[in-house]
């Protein structure tokens, strides 16, 4: 059996050259430079949106470079819509993409083309995986069978050629970009108002960022790194790039200010060398002068909510009742030190969301072992970002434990091959060898019942949280929840305290009043007792 003295084997994917490819994966960790970065990211194009006329004509007289941008055409198989459907959304004006029925789920379907056959489980994937995070959509996929009977109107038609990713901002019923050559979208197979999401093998890497990078796009997101406030953050080197268009930085009056800070984790945000035309990054970190690489699984929880406010939450009239998932704070901040969130379903998941690591490391939560530690007392499992699993085999290597992983067989050593004074595999930070993040592979969250034993008051309903619970006082009872009291039964229309008119009946109530007109008197005024309630109930929490 062969046995690595490090892991650089296992980055493979960093030896890939896809120079010329318009769009890498998108998201990392702050890193410093390496050659093999810099080989992954030497994009010559980065054109991964098309932009409508209107938009087209915006830039240019906001003064922006567009001789680069790609613009739809008629010839692409887009008109534009009508202006009183378009909600703005970062720079460009677009439709949205509606519920099938009122209240119910925003629908974007899809269909994936046999040109884009080797993505098809990615897509799926990765879709499956926005669709639990975008709580108020669904995003169902048609079939080979059920394309020609569908009864969808608009939808994403996947399809597979080797010219770059990309796809339309926002709803663009029609819109095909003249994509292996096609002058209809028909020739795809899918109904006149469905749309092109092109992918490339070279920038669709085993992982979801980049189909889901697209597919925000054709939500009508734009990049994270286009915001008015970038340059507070981030320095850009327009001389490292042939097509600054793709980094010009917004108006504010074009920006949707959802009160959230920038982030170079979202996988709306390229990496530092996407689309360089040389050895040089094109953004670094204002602060440190470091970069930041592009391995990313997912949108972020950030990316998901803001998601979700723009679509569900500014929409009452079709969901009133809307909530996020629930989210857990990190306790550590991220690349550019903000506290972000993260969804209770992705703790314990072995894809780390937080700054720190700490949603993967049992801090957030109780995480359940895959697998036994080893006697060393390391994970006796580990998952790295985009790799896959490693499992102990119960052999040891200079005192080191062994893992089997799907592409070699390692132990841990530091960069160099040395023993490192660490004798446990380094968890939830990026790796000095190829920047890929190791984690212990979790089956899941103790979901212990945090209300059994019941902690509230008996006259109080307690409601199961995440390691936490939340007490609430019964009807007639007030209190805190873990303390509660009975609200006395005082009878206002006895005792004279109720604003019932003199020509009215006043009924008294468990905690309330009526008062309704006697005959022959006509109500001008229905006096409410909410007041009354509420003082009532402030004087008893005050004593």
């Amino acid at each position: 059996m062969k046995i690595l003295a490090t892991l650089a084997v296992i980055n493979r994917l960093q030896a890939q050259d896809i120079s010329g490819i318009g769009v890498p994966p998108f998201q990392g960790t702050a890193v410093s430079q390496t050659e093999d970065e810099i080989n992954v990211a030497n994009q010559a194009e980065i054109t991964d949106f098309y932009v409508k006329p209107s938009d087209a004509v915006r830039m240019a007289e906001a003064g922006f470079n567009i001789s680069s941008a790609r613009i739809i055409t008629a010839e692409d198989g887009y008109e534009e819509p009508d202006p009183d459907l378009i909600t703005e959304r970062g720079l460009t004006n677009y439709d949205k993409w509606r519920p099938l029925v009122r209240g119910g789920p925003v629908t974007v379907p899809y269909f994936v083309h046999n040109t884009a056959s080797s993505f098809h489980t990615l897509i799926q994937s990765s879709l499956s995986s926005l669709e639990n995070d975008l709580g108020c959509f669904s995003i169902p996929e048609v079939s080979d069978s059920e394309i020609d009977a569908t009864a969808f109107v608009n939808g994403i038609v996947f399809v597979g050629h080797n010219d770059g990713c990309y796809s339309a901002l926002g709803l663009a019923p029609g819109a095909h970009f003249q994509t292996l050559g096609v002058s209809t979208i028909e020739s795809f197979g899918v109904p006149s108002g469905w749309q092109v999401i092109a992918l490339a093998p070279g920038c669709t890497p085993d992982n979801p960022s980049t189909v889901q990078h697209e597919m925000l796009h054709a939500l009508g997101v734009k990049h994270e790194h286009q915001r008015p406030d970038r340059d507070e953050f981030i320095v850009f080197d327009p001389s490292a790039t042939n097509n600054p268009s793709q980094f010009d930085v917004l108006a504010d009056e074009d920006w949707y200010d959802m009160n959230s800070p920038l982030e170079i984790e979202s996988v709306m945000t390229y990496c530092s060398f996407c689309g360089n035309n040389g050895a040089d990054p094109v953004m670094t970190l204002r602060e440190t002068g470091e970069t930041w690489s592009s391995l990313r699984d997912r949108i972020t929880t950030t990316d998901a909510k803001q998601l979700q406010h723009v679509y569900c939450e500014l929409d009452p009239e079709n969901y009133p009742d809307f909530e996020y998932k629930q989210a857990i704070s990190c306790s550590s901040g991220d690349t550019l030190n903000v506290t972000r969130e993260v969804f209770a379903d992705r703790l314990c998941d072995g894809i780390v969301d937080c700054g720190g690591g700490e949603d993967e490391t049992g801090e957030l939560a109780k995480c359940i072992p895959k697998e036994e530690d080893t006697n060393n007392g390391c994970c006796g499992s580990i998952t790295f970002e985009n790799e896959g699993e490693c499992i102990f085999t119960g052999e040891l290597y200079s005192e080191r434990d062994v893992y089997e992983c799907p592409n070699a067989i390692i132990a841990w050593f530091n960069g160099k091959g040395q023993t490192s004074d660490e004798i446990c595999p380094p968890l939830n930070t990026p790796w000095e060898v190829f920047g890929n993040v190791a984690s212990c592979t979790w089956a899941g969250v103790d979901a212990s019942d945090e209300c059994d034993p019941d902690p509230c008051d008996p006259n109080a309903t307690c409601t199961d949280l995440h390691e936490d619970y939340r007490c609430e006082c019964n009807e007639l009872y007030t209190g805190d929840g873990e303390t509660c009291t009975l609200i006395p039964d005082v009878d206002e229309c006895d005792d004279g305290s109720h604003h019932c008119s003199a020509n009215a009946i006043c009924t008294d109530q468990r905690v309330d009043y009526t008062c309704e007109c006697a005959t022959g008197f006509k109500d001008s005024m229905q006096v409410s007792i909410l007041l009354r309630y509420i003082k009532q109930l402030f004087d008893i929490q005050s004593n």
